[in-house]
This record gives C-alpha cells, sequence and structure tokens, in this order.
C-alpha cells in the first residue's frame, strides 16, 4: 500500500527511480575498486578525457563533432573545473547518468505517452531492471547522453506547451549532436509523427529541418566530405579492413566471406542475442502493444536497424546489437500495458505482480552485482563487473606496460588489440607508436577471413618501418613467431622475432 502512496504522487516517482538508477548501477562500481568498469569506458572516454586539461573547448568540438560531443563537452567542463581524477569522474558519471535516464524515461512515459503515475512507474521500473538497460549503461555514456534529452524532446513534442514547437526544435538539435546513433532514431520518430499525424505536419517539419541538417553535417564524413577538419593523433596507426556497403554509412556483414555458413552464423548471431536479450519480457511485449504515433515511429526504425542484415547482409544498418539493446525502452512500455491489459495491477492481483518485478528485480541486481552470469553472446558481458580485461588482469597490465616504457628500444611500436589499447594509451610512453587491431567481438562478423587480426596488425606494423615490434598479451598464449620478454603474473610483452 505504500508503494501505491508514493506512485501517486506527482515528484516522488521521479526522485524514487533516479535513486534506484543510481544505486543499481553504482553497485558494480562500488565493487571494483579505483578503476571504472566497462569496455569503451577505458578504451575510449578515459584516454580522450585525460588530455582535457591540454586541450581547449574549441578542440573538443572539432574532434568530437558527429560522435559524442553532448558527452565529452559535459566531460571537458567537469574535467577542467574539478581536476578530480579521470578514473573517479567515469566511476560517479555512470551511475549518475543512469539515474537521470530512469527520470527522463519516466517523463516521457508520463507526458509523451500520456501514462499515468501507476503505469509509468512500472514500466520505467521494469526498464531500468533490464539487463539490455543495464548493458548500455555498463560503457554506452554518449548514448545515454543522447537518451535523456531524446525522451524529454518526444515529451515536448506532445505536449500542450504554448511554446511546444521552437521548445521541440532546440531539444531536438541537442539530442542531435549527442550522437548519430541517437539521431537516427529522433529523426525516424520525427519523420514517422509528420507521416502520421497530418495536423501537425508542417509545424513538425519545423523540428525535423535543423535537426536533419545538423545530422548531415555530422555524418559528413561517412559520405567522403570532412567539413570539419580534426587533429587525428599520429600516434596510433589503425588496422585496415574492408567492410563498407556499396552505399555509404550501410556496412557489408560478409564481406570476409559471402557464404552459406557466414549467413548462417550472422543469423544466429541476430536472433540468439534478441531472444536472450527479451526471453523475459517478451509475452508481456506482445500482450500490451498499440498503436501511437510516436512509438509506432521509433519501434519501426530499432527493428530495421536490428534485422536490416538478416534481408540485405552486403548492405546493412551497421550497428545491428546497438539497435536491438535499445528496442527496450519502447518494450518496457508495451510490457507495462501488457501487464495492465492482463489485470496484473488490479488490487486483487496485486500478489501476480509484485512476483513478477521481484523476478525482474532479482535479474536486475544479480547482473549488476556480478551474482548472475549472463549466457556469453556477443556484445554483452556477463555481467557488470567487467572491464575491456578481466578485472584481475589490470594490474598486471598497468606492471607490463610500464616495464616496456623502460626497455623498449627506439622506433618500436606496441602491436595491441582493442581491449588493451586504452591502457596503453594511458600508460605507455608517447614514442612508442601504437599499431591497433580490433577484438573479435568488436566487429560484426566475417569482415576479415578467419579474423585473423593480428596478422594484419603485424603487416602494418612492418609496412610502416617498424623494426621492433611489441605486443601485449596472455601469459599462457603460445604465438608464432613470438617471444615472451616480460611476465607479470597474467599478462605478457611479447616480441616479434623477424626471420
Amino acid at each position: 500500500m505504500y508503494m501505491l502512496k508514493l506512485v501517486k504522487s506527482t515528484k516522488t516517482p521521479y526522485l524514487f527511480l533516479f535513486a534506484i538508477g543510481l544505486a543499481l548501477r553504482a553497485m558494480p562500481e562500488v565493487l571494483v575498486s579505483r578503476y571504472p568498469i566497462g569496455y569503451e569506458t577505458i578504451t575510449w572516454y578515459a584516454p580522450r578525457m585525460m588530455t582535457f586539461h591540454e586541450k581547449s573547448l574549441v578542440d573538443v568540438f572539432a574532434n568530437h563533432f558527429g560522435r559524442g560531443l553532448l558527452f565529452y563537452t559535459m566531460m571537458w567542463f567537469v574535467c577542467v573545473a574539478s581536476r578530480a581524477d579521470v578514473y573517479l569522474i567515469l566511476k560517479v558519471v555512470g551511475p549518475i547518468l543512469y539515474g537521470c535516464l530512469a527520470f527522463s524515461f519516466f517523463f516521457f512515459l508520463r507526458k509523451g505517452l500520456k501514462f499515468d503515475n501507476k503505469m509509468a512507474f512500472l514500466a520505467a521500473l521494469i526498464c531500468i531492471l533490464q539487463p539490455a538497460t543495464l548493458r548500455i549503461s555498463w560503457d554506452r555514456f554518449e548514448n545515454i547522453t543522447g537518451l535523456i534529452p531524446l525522451f524529454v524532446t518526444l515529451s515536448a513534442l506532445r505536449s500542450d506547451f504554448r511554446w511546444k514547437w521552437p521548445l521541440t526544435a532546440i531539444l531536438a538539435v541537442i539530442t542531435t549532436l549527442s550522437r548519430e546513433l541517437i539521431a537516427a532514431v529522433l529523426l525516424a520518430t520525427l519523420m514517422g509523427y509528420m507521416i502520421l499525424e497530418r495536423k501537425d505536419r508542417k509545424k513538425a517539419l519545423l523540428v525535423f529541418a535543423p535537426s536533419f541538417m545538423v545530422f548531415m553535417l555530422m555524418i559528413s564524413p561517412y559520405l567522403g566530405f570532412q567539413l570539419i577538419p580534426k587533429n587525428p593523433s599520429t600516434r596510433v596507426i589503425r588496422v585496415q579492413f574492408g567492410q563498407a556497403g556499396p552505399v555509404p554509412i550501410l556496412v557489408n556483414y560478409l564481406s570476409g566471406q559471402s557464404t552459406w555458413m557466414g549467413y548462417a552464423i550472422l543469423l544466429r548471431n541476430v536472433f540468439l542475442l534478441f531472444i536472450l536479450t527479451y526471453v523475459f519480457l517478451l509475452y508481456f511485449v506482445l500482450k500490451g502493444v498499440w498503436r501511437d504515433e510516436v512509438l509506432d515511429s521509433m519501434v519501426a526504425w530499432l527493428l530495421i536497424g536490428s534485422f536490416s542484415l538478416v534481408i540485405i547482409p552486403w548492405m546493412a544498418v551497421p550497428g545491428y546489437e546497438r539497435w536491438q539493446m535499445m528496442l527496450v525502452f519502447p518494450f518496457s512500455a508495451y510490457a507495462a500495458n501488457g501487464l495492465r491489459r492482463l489485470s496484473l495491477l488490479s488490487v486483487d492481483k496485486l500478489k501476480a505482480l509484485v512476483i513478477i518485478v521481484l523476478i525482474f528485480t532479482t535479474i536486475g541486481i544479480g547482473y549488476s552485482t556480478g551474482a548472475l552470469w549472463y549466457p556469453t553472446i556477443t556484445w554483452v558481458p556477463p555481467n557488470l563487473v567487467q572491464s575491456s580485461i578481466g578485472i584481475s588482469q589490470i594490474e598486471d597490465s598497468v606492471k607490463c606496460l610500464k616495464w616496456l616504457n623502460g626497455n623498449a628500444v627506439s622506433n618500436s611500436c606496441l602491436v595491441t588489440e582493442e581491449r588493451f589499447y586504452g591502457w596503453a594509451l594511458m600508460y605507455l610512453n608517447d614514442d612508442i607508436r601504437l599499431v591497433l587491431y580490433p577484438a573479435p567481438g568488436t566487429v560484426s562478423i566475417e569482415m576479415v577471413p578467419d579474423q585473423n587480426f593480428l596478422g594484419l596488425a603485424l603487416e602494418t606494423a612492418v609496412e610502416h618501418g617498424f623494426t621492433d615490434i611489441y605486443l601485449i598479451w596472455y601469459r599462457d598464449s603460445h604465438l608464432e613467431d613470438f617471444q615472451r620478454i616480460f611476465t607479470q603474473k597474467s599478462i605478457s610483452i611479447f616480441q616479434y622475432m623477424r626471420e
């Protein structure tokens, strides 16, 4: 009864959901000392943020326009103003962003979809307890920083506010600047709204147009135009391999081998990810689907992004796993409506509802704390208590890199897989160049025959004239043409032995 009184309040549900989201996401950060959790957190965010004291806001704008501008601008102000340790900032920012995401999603449910407090609270609670949402929060801070204003923008679009159209246009531009991925969701939703909601078509176009122009500027490099010059690092050499489709932006998921076996593996990965992600939610989702101008457009685009590669794998929307994860937001709204249609929101069936919520809560807390291990599938960590490498391997890797600082010869490079890349950037001397190659799980599938990325990295290093080539890898590995020269428990530095 106390919970029923709580959700009837106008302000308390917002604060309660923010607190739940913050606490849920803070659990793995507390369990891991010093270092923030997440793959992209260490691989991309921390190394870039460590240079912010040397960069101006103009530099941040130039280097991150098109991807992560909103997040990195915020982090630039935080880093410069606080002078705090970057690891500490990221450990704090993750939980706060998740709390804000819960807040904004509840706001969208109430103001955008017109749910009553009880159903909106239930939908938002279900959402933040899902492994899919927690997975997004694990290391996709750029996405969360865009999702928060996205839900506010769509709420403004459905409001009766006097100045709603100029306000929505401003919010839409801010959302677009967060990242091209989130911008695509927003623009697809706005376009669908213009088509389905005829009476506001001209006004909606005034919202859509400026965001679309900003979006085109953001994706101009994919189309062959670098309209905003960047200052790329000369320290890092990236292994290049073909993955583009015949149309700019689209991807050929089978560029390495277009065999039926490759396509079968692709189908398995796509559908296995979807089923394991939504297995506990799907029944309620199917029961609760209803027509809505905003949700229809959003879901249509997310499904296209998730499954276009099933129909045309050689010319598909990139990042299918990212679109699949974002389906959790409309699915949570559908699931809450499904529970209502099953009469589980009535007082006489309150026990059944409590049991369902407790199951979701157990899964959410278990996934967040590491008590629950998710099945091993591409793109999804087994739980949130993970980094780019094993938590127990971090200090070993740092010691290996520091050893290499004092022992590497001139004109040398370190060949590094993406999971070690962030650590190398942060702890290796600047005069040691890096040859970066992707981890098997960070490219979609079969884009390189047999995924021999290390071989390609070696070829790249040799082509660039390096005489001494090192590799950081796991101690017990047996690598042809490499000799182990330093070991720290589980991690070793190897040296490439030329013939």
